[in-house]
C-alpha cells in the first residue's frame, strides 16, 4: 500500500533531487554562480539567495513540525520577513554556506518522514501545511528559473 508518507517522501525527491519532468532545486541551484545568487532584477523583485532562504525558513517550519525539535534561528512575523538578506556577490563563502545548509536541511526532512508513520503524520494536525509543500517550493524553483532566464543563464534546449 502506498502511504502518505511515501506520497510525501516521493514529492520531495521530485522536486528536490530526482528528476522526473522538470529539473530538481538541486539540479538548477548546481549551477547558479554567487553573482547570480545575488543579483535582482532592475523591476524589483526577490533574488535567487532570497528565495532559498524563504524556502529554507519554511521547510525549517515543517522539519520542527515533524520532528518537535526547534531550530535555532530568528522568527519572524511576516512573510516578506523569510526572504532576508538578498546575498553580496562577492560573498563566495556565503552562498556555500546557503547551498550547504539547504541540502542538510533537505536530508534531515527526507530522514524525518522516513522515520514516521502515516499515524504519527495525522498525530500531528499539519495537513493544511503539507497539502501544498511541494507545490511551494516547486513555484519557487521556476521563480529561481525565471530569474536566471533573466540574467541570460537558462536557456530551453
Amino acid at each position: 500500500m502506498y502511504s502518505n508518507v511515501q506520497f510525501l517522501i516521493d514529492q520531495r525527491v521530485s522536486t528536490w533531487e530526482k528528476y522526473s519532468w522538470f529539473p530538481t532545486v538541486f539540479q538548477v541551484l548546481e549551477q547558479v554562480t554567487v553573482k547570480e545568487a545575488a543579483w535582482q532584477p532592475e523591476h524589483g523583485g526577490n533574488s535567487i539567495w532570497q528565495i532559498l532562504h524563504h524556502m529554507n525558513y519554511y521547510n525549517e517550519n515543517i522539519l520542527e513540525k515533524i520532528t518537535g525539535q526547534k531550530k535555532e534561528r530568528t522568527l519572524v512575523k511576516t512573510n516578506e520577513e523569510t526572504f532576508k538578506n538578498h546575498g553580496d556577490s562577492n560573498d563566495l563563502v556565503g552562498w556555500q554556506e546557503t547551498l550547504d545548509y539547504t541540502g542538510n536541511l533537505y536530508n534531515e526532512l527526507k530522514e524525518a518522514l522516513s522515520n514516521t508513520t502515516d499515524t504519527q503524520l495525522e498525530e500531528l494536525e499539519i495537513s493544511q501545511y503539507l497539502a501544498n509543500w511541494s507545490t511551494h517550493d516547486a513555484f519557487h524553483l521556476g521563480q529561481i528559473v525565471i530569474l536566471l532566464r533573466e540574467q541570460g543563464k537558462w536557456t530551453l534546449s
